[in-house]
């Protein structure tokens, strides 16, 4: 590949990296390996995503991400950090840092569009912005592009940062050199697995949502069940304290020891002092016009004003 393909990569690089991004990573935009493919279908297979349907689905635009970019010929791997630096007191509910501040999905599109409007008129070439909403395998790609390592409990872990962070892709129709994929693995220590309150974690790296405090508490719709592994998990210690999303697994690790609270965008960060002291009465009470106004621009807004009802009524 010839030296301006080096600089290009590099100068776009410094483009993200100058958005907030603490890593970086580029890999062919090819079909996913069939270790991937098959190890997401025997997971679905095994119902493990309970309720979330849209996993199954565009099974071939998962596998393959040149089909969701005409042309496409690299991915580009980004990851963004959120560790706060202020969080909830341990007595109240607790709430998952992910949704303190304004909502990933938008802010993430905001700081990228325009390095994919300068890359496009430099260069011609065709870009999308993927963040949690096309069907990608992201963390497949996190490690094919060597931005970091894989953790026991799915999550990738940045070395240096940790796994406190929103990972997102950049498809685009320039082929630039690739990154050496990681090879690295997380110290299998096990944490992650003990602290889990459901114990949800599966062997390589996959969660069985049943038992998960955050797809109970999030993509959950129904009501709570009295019985069962689902049960067992909001019954735990943990889960009589959740009111929106679960860190557990995340907290406990020793990778996420180094986690820089500081590098955490100002956009992630609390959006209001009732983030950081809202209790389980208050939510419960939330009329349908106080949970607008207290979710707006928030990623909290996946839960429906009734869903957070329904979480808050069981912690009163």
């Amino acid at each position: 590949m010839d030296s301006s393909a080096e600089e290009t990569k590099r100068r776009l690089t410094a483009s993200i990296r100058a958005t907030g991004a603490i890593a970086v990573g580029y890999a062919e935009a090819a079909p996913v390996s069939h270790e991937e493919s098959d190890g997401f279908g025997r997971w679905l297979d095994g119902g493990n995503h309970a309720s979330m349907e849209w996993l199954a689905r565009h099974e071939e635009l998962r596998r393959d991400p040149r089909l969701l970019l005409d042309g496409a010929k690299t991915v580009v791997s980004i990851a963004y950090p959120f560790f706060q630096p202020e969080r909830r007191d341990a007595a109240l509910p607790q709430i998952s840092m992910y949704a303190y501040g304004k909502d990933y999905h938008d802010v993430i599109r905001k700081k990228l569009r325009p390095v994919c409007r300068g890359l496009s008129e430099t260069t011609g070439c065709a870009t999308r912005i993927c963040v949690d909403s096309a069907p990608v395998a992201e963390r497949y790609w996190a490690l094919k592009a060597g931005i970091g390592r894989r953790g026991d409990n799915g999550a990738v872990i940045i070395d240096g940062y940790g796994s406190f962070v929103f990972l997102c892709e950049l498809l685009t129709s320039l082929e630039l050199p690739p990154d050496e994929p990681s090879g690295k693995e997380c110290l299998h220590c096990g944490r992650c697995r003990g602290a889990c309150p459901g114990k949800a974690i599966l062997p390589g790296g996959r969660i069985r949502a049943q038992r998960c405090l955050s797809y109970l508490t999030v993509e959950h719709r129904e009501a709570f069940p009295g019985e069962g592994e689902s049960a067992d998990a909001l019954n735990s210690p943990a889960g009589q304290r959740t009111l929106y999303g679960c860190d557990m697994c995340q907290l406990v690790c020793p990778c996420n020891a180094g986690a820089d609270a500081s590098l955490a965008l100002p956009e992630f960060l609390p959006r209001n002092g009732e983030m950081l002291t809202l209790g389980a009465p208050e939510a419960m009470a939330m009329t349908d016009d106080e949970w607008t106004a207290f979710t707006a621009s928030s990623a909290m807004r996946r839960a429906r004003p009734a869903i957070l009802r329904r979480n808050a009524l069981r912690l009163k």
